[in-house]
């Protein structure tokens, strides 16, 4: 259960920041929705992804440790490039 919660959480977490990354050139000036509709979409092939691979860490703690740390490497990598 712990490594389903944590693939689920954290999985969801680090598929909205690769979409946020897919979204951070230029998206003040972006005239093309295409792009917001690929960011969009992106989000539940990669989440599935990380939810089918936290069953290969050898227990919760760890998949805790490592997705969580993740998600917030990547929640800060975004908030200091996005400014």
């Amino acid at each position: 259960m712990g490594k389903t919660l944590a693939g689920v959480v954290c999985g969801l977490a680090i598929a909205l920041i690769a979409s946020a990354f897919f979204m951070l050139p230029d998206t003040r000036n972006n005239t093309v929705y295409d792009k917001y509709q690929i960011a969009m979409w992106i989000v539940p092939p990669i989440w599935l992804a990380i939810l089918s691979c936290c069953y290969l860490f050898r227990d919760a703690m760890r998949a805790w440790l490592w997705l969580g740390g993740i998600s917030i490497a990547g929640f800060a990598l975004f908030k200091g490039l996005a400014g």
